[in-house]
């Protein structure tokens, strides 16, 4: 079976571009006193994996600052996102990839911004009749409201396009493999591997989230609407469903060739700290 992964592209936000521009010029008035600001750690979403542009990228003489707010709930796509990116990739993927006119199924995320990116970018397939099935272990990994989705009898109101029958009743709850944990991250990364591994379709295309795509299923980046495809692993490799990149995706870095080329597994900054709790040491207990 062949995969592409794709994913989302930028969400929105409730900061407003006013705010937006005074934090850059914040920004501008520090680095003029040479005292950069701390790094922000991003999470951004994305099997044909495309990110989502982030919203109010503004670039001030070099100077490219994200405004972006964790706490909104399941965001919806930026207009570059859902407009111009996703328009690209549907063009690309149509024109000029061969191998995507074969695609039998596709997976989505079941929130809102990876629902668009299949919507809009991989909506040429649907309307030929392709089928989307709902999966609830493509979503992203924080238990941020903006990486935890919406419930499912709210969604299926939004969007009655699609079959919510089939979605795991848990979703949209953090717990369990969908829990924010290395354990659970790892669990839920091949569970969702070896379910596309066992269907009878020949090339599935999957919408999901970047960092999800990068330390539970690939260990590859994706840039914003860029995507890669994979072949399940033969041998040892079956076990737990490994994926193979194809060398036409690997050597571009993705693909558009948007993407950082090389391989970046998961780290401890991509999970919470585990806290052990100590309970201390057994000095006043005798001996029977």
């Amino acid at each position: 079976m062949i995969t592409f992964l794709i994913a989302h592209l930028c969400t929105n936000s409730t900061i407003s571009r006013s705010t937006a521009v005074d934090q850059i010029q914040t920004v501008v008035a520090r680095l003029t006193k040479c005292q950069l600001p701390p790094p922000a750690y991003l999470y951004r979403p994305e099997n044909y994996l495309v990110p989502a542009q982030e919203l109010y990228k503004i670039d001030t003489s070099s100077l490219v600052y994200t405004a972006r707010n964790y706490q909104l709930h399941d965001p919806a796509l930026t207009d570059l996102g859902f407009g111009t990116q996703c328009d690209e990739l549907a063009r690309f993927l149509e024109n000029d990839v061969p191998l995507a006119q074969k695609i039998d199924l596709i997976v989505v995320s079941p929130m809102r911004r990876t629902l668009q990116t299949a919507q809009q970018g991989l909506g040429w397939l649907i309307k030929r009749g392709v089928p989307v099935i709902l999966r609830p272990e493509w979503q992203e990994n924080s238990d941020k409201p903006c990486d935890t989705g919406t419930p499912i009898e709210l969604m299926a109101k939004e969007w009655p396009q699609f079959d919510w029958s089939t979605v795991d009743p848990l979703f949209p709850e953090k717990s369990g493999i969908y829990g924010y944990s290395k354990a659970a991250l790892t669990e839920r990364g091949i569970t969702a591997r070896k379910w596309l591994q066992q269907r009878p379709e020949k090339v599935i295309a999957v919408v999901s989230h970047s960092a999800f795509l990068r330390t539970c299923i690939s260990y590859r980046h994706y840039a914003n609407a860029d995507y890669r495809i994979f072949d399940f692993a033969d041998g040892d490799g079956q076990t737990n469903a490994e994926l193979v990149e194809w060398e036409v995706t690997e050597s571009r870095g993705g693909g558009l060739g948007k993407s950082p080329k090389g391989v970046f597994g998961m780290t401890i900054n991509d999970y919470p700290k585990e806290i052990v709790e100590d309970i201390g040491e057994a000095t006043s207990e005798v001996p029977n």
